[in-house]
């Protein structure tokens, strides 16, 4: 078993996305793109290559585990930090978005936000990080409309269908608990590893003292 440390960037990360939770009735801390990824919303979240190709997802094998934070900003403070949102661990490695999709609807009845089938459109872009006055983050960085950000996703997901569905250890995504540099170093031990845009790989002690700052935080009154 392998435990990674992963980094997303959530709804609440821009103006837009901020409007979108407050009018929707969104947690500001989902992923805030077109397509969740990953999709904590949904009963048994799932992990993807829509978001990073063939850099994370092709890796993943059952029983790992990806403690997801955010990317880091400033989240409604006047410090840029990190949030530390959820822990998932893989329950089950499925061959193709279809094959997913098969087994969502057998076992809930519907399938997650990034699960490309054509039975399961987009998510608005009233419902996203971006409007459609202006440029869509990460994968979505050329994309001028909804289509061709879905497009890019439908891409991604065509060449590297890999998908994982997982279950939840535990979230926070409406006031997850605050990561500071000094923290973060003093888990981690290096800037290098820190700063790192890629998921890196976690050993037990360092999923302890992460888990223990968003556990005690969650369990305050």
């Amino acid at each position: 078993m392998s435990i990674y440390l992963a980094k997303y960037r959530p709804l609440g990360s821009t103006p837009d996305g901020q409007r979108a939770a407050t009018r929707f009735n969104l947690p500001p801390y989902v992923d805030g793109s077109c397509r969740r990824e990953p999709d904590f919303e949904c009963e048994f979240p799932s992990i993807s290559a829509l978001c990073r190709g063939e850099l994370f997802a092709p890796y993943l094998r059952e029983e790992d585990e990806v403690v997801y934070i955010t990317t880091k900003d400033f989240y409604g403070k006047d410090f840029r930090h990190w949030r530390i949102v959820a822990r998932l661990k893989v329950l089950k490695r499925l061959k193709s978005h279809p094959d997913a999709a098969a087994w969502y609807q057998a076992k809930i009845g519907k399938v997650p936000s990034n699960c490309m089938v054509p039975s399961n459109p987009p998510l608005p872009l009233s419902h996203t990080l971006r409007s459609a006055s202006n440029c869509a983050p990460g994968c979505g960085a050329t994309a001028a409309t909804l289509n061709q950000w879905n497009d890019r996703y439908q891409e991604r997901a065509d060449q590297i269908p890999v998908f994982l569905v997982c279950e939840t250890v535990w979230n926070e995504l409406t006031a997850p608990v605050i990561l500071t540099d000094a923290v973060a170093f003093r888990i981690l031990g290096s800037w290098e590893r820190i700063r790192s845009r890629l998921p890196i790989t976690i050993n037990p002690e360092e999923l302890q003292a992460i888990e223990a700052i968003a556990l005690r935080a969650a369990n305050q009154p």
